[in-house]
């Protein structure tokens, strides 16, 4: 078994959603994740620290630099938010839930089959991650992000840090979403 398959399997009972997990960590983390004050300090922070290093990663090489990045913002970020590395972090407008643990990916609100309980389509017996994303989002200094329109995933960035992609800011760079809308209030009429 690689040093990856060992930490995937580890992890894997951290899913979100996944009934098989219990005891203390999953109270933990779930409180994080509904007290999100701390996260977002820690996120600001980072921030802070990321904008600064773009042009130190830019001179190693984007790259490398996120081969470097990537095992150690996997080791923090996958156990407390079940962070699945698509390379394009929006955490902090979602109310520190991450979107792509939705099975369907969705990264500008819930699918159309939500339950009236806030149950998931896919997964009845889960929480609507999206319902989880608005009520947190609440709870954070960026709860007027939670209607911004995210670009699509770039799959490019897959498997790579975010902390590089926001860093030398790649991680909202879609190619042909120039023009267009911005934000759900754009495009919904009151």
């Amino acid at each position: 078994m690689t040093q990856q398959e060992a930490f995937e399997a580890q992890t894997e009972a951290l899913r979100f959603g996944d009934r098989k997990e219990k005891g203390i960590w999953r109270k933990f983390r779930f409180f994080l994740q509904d007290h999100p004050t701390p996260l977002v300090w820690g996120w600001k922070l980072a921030e802070a620290v990321l904008k600064r290093m773009g042009g130190l990663f830019e001179r190693i090489g984007v790259k490398r630099s996120s081969r470097w990045m990537t095992p150690v913002e996997e080791l923090i970020k996958k156990p407390i938010f079940d962070c699945q590395m698509c390379g394009q972090c929006i955490l902090h407008s979602t109310g520190m839930t991450c979107p792509m643990t939705c099975p369907k990916q969705l990264r500008n609100g819930p699918c159309g089959g939500v339950r009236m309980d806030g149950k998931c389509e896919v997964i009845p017996e889960a929480d609507c991650i999206w319902v989880k994303a608005v009520e947190r989002s609440a709870k954070t200094s960026y709860s007027n992000e939670i209607g911004k329109l995210n670009p699509p995933v770039d799959w490019q960035l897959h498997k790579t840090s975010s902390w590089v992609t926001v860093a030398i800011g790649r991680d909202q760079v879609v190619t042909g979403s120039g023009s267009g809308p911005h934000h759900a209030s754009e495009v919904i009429s009151s």
